[in-house]
């Protein structure tokens, strides 16, 4: 989920992406490519790294850049990327230099954004505060879903915004489940409307809204997104959902059509849908196979605590016993140290050339087949007589050895 902003003339205008794939229409600023920025105007792409290479490129064009306007893609090239093509903001970072954020404000805790941008770079002492602080627990799948089910419902019964991430959308579609049966107590509801998850909704019920429509307007500038989340407050006859943002509490009916096909339950998601939130806690399951971005999105979800429970002991099926990772199961750290490792950071076409003709990286492939050709050509060369003579005094010298496989 993208943002793009530009500053100046009448103020901040805010509309989603860049060019007419990513904003309809029906914006004003549609034709961002056909738009002219006044002198000393700044648009502004927040999240740029959602945003793949093809719907960035119509930026480079903006008239009004050359007469003291410019282009500002903000984002942490860290976190999860596009779907499509990414990575570009590692090669501006590279070929021209960027300005880097290092003062973390999110968390009420400075320790743990220390902790967060060391995590970032894959310095293993980023785990030395999880696990000195009791943020890691350990178990089988069934047993840690329970827990973060207990400690997501401990966390609301104090009052706090928290939210539960799960690896698989279906994990986190029973975790909504028993997160409504929870809030509902056994009270049948009244009335009733299904969600594009398949679960259900009523009066009081959180959710969360998966795509951008700019025809449901909260103000003249702000709209129903993606990854935004609501209250019930009210169903209608045709079920319709007139509900209450979380964060700024303004209010919208999102249309029964909406709702079937692009609202959730907002007590659980997966790690990427939970990208761009900020909640006040977060409790989220792991199961080791994560890239060291994944892990590094979920734990910086919180502002105040993020709990992570991580998956070390095997699911019970007999057929994985004599598997290497049950007969000599790793360790909590084990597991971590092997996230950091596991760099899925987005690389741009570009990148991937430049790395596959760096001189450093054919210096290996460059040396072996130089001395194949020094043994093949000193063969081709050498006379019959020399050959047969080498032959001999290796035999003599180990018997049996011209006789073994090239």
């Amino acid at each position: 989920m993208a943002w793009l902003g530009i500053v100046g003339g009448s103020g901040p205008v805010v509309c989603t992406g860049a060019r007419r794939r990513l904003c309809p229409q029906r914006c004003r600023l549609a034709r961002l490519d056909d738009h002219v920025v006044a002198a000393g105007g700044v648009v502004e792409v927040d999240h740029a790294r959602d945003v793949e290479h093809r719907a960035l490129a119509p930026l480079t064009f903006v008239e009004g850049v050359d007469r003291g306007g410019s282009v500002r893609l903000i984002g942490d090239d860290q976190q999860l990327s596009a779907i499509g093509a990414g990575g570009v903001l590692r090669d501006i970072q590279a070929s021209h230099g960027a300005v880097r954020l290092t003062e973390l404000l999110r968390f009420t805790d400075p320790a743990e954004a220390a902790a967060t941008l060391a995590f970032r770079d894959g310095k293993p002492e980023a785990i030395g505060f999880y696990l000195d602080n009791q943020r890691i627990h350990v178990g089988d799948r069934s047993t840690l879903t329970e827990q973060v089910f207990t400690a997501w419902q401990h966390d609301r019964s104090q009052g706090l915004d928290s939210i539960m991430l799960a690896p698989t959308r279906e994990l986190v579609a029973e975790l909504n489940r028993s997160a409504r049966c929870h809030r509902l107590a056994d009270t049948p509801p009244d009335t009733e409307v299904r969600l594009a998850d398949g679960n259900r909704a009523s009066v009081g019920e959180l959710l969360i809204t998966r795509s951008n429509d700019r025809q449901l307007r909260l103000t003249t500038t702000d709209w129903v997104k993606n990854g935004d989340r609501w209250i019930v407050r009210a169903i209608t006859g045709s079920g319709d959902l007139d509900v209450q943002h979380l964060r700024n509490r303004h209010r919208v009916r999102l249309p029964a059509a909406y709702v079937q096909s692009s609202a959730e339950l907002g007590y659980a998601t997966t790690v990427h849908g939970a990208q761009g939130l900020s909640v006040d806690t977060m409790h989220g399951l792991a199961t080791g196979e994560e890239s060291r971005q994944q892990l590094y999105t979920m734990l910086t979800r919180g502002k105040i605590t993020n709990h992570l429970y991580l998956q070390t002991v095997g699911d019970g099926d007999p057929h994985s016993l004599i598997w290497p990772e049950t007969v000599r199961q790793s360790t909590p750290t084990d597991i971590l140290e092997h996230i950091l490792a596991r760099d899925d950071a987005a690389r741009s076409a570009t990148t991937l050339h430049h790395d596959q003709h760096d001189p450093a990286a054919q210096l290996g492939d460059a040396t072996r087949r130089y001395v194949d050709a020094l043994h093949a050509a000193a063969e081709d060369l050498a006379a019959a007589q020399d050959v047969a003579a080498l032959e001999n005094a290796a035999e003599d010298a180990l018997p049996g050895l011209t006789d073994e496989p090239a």
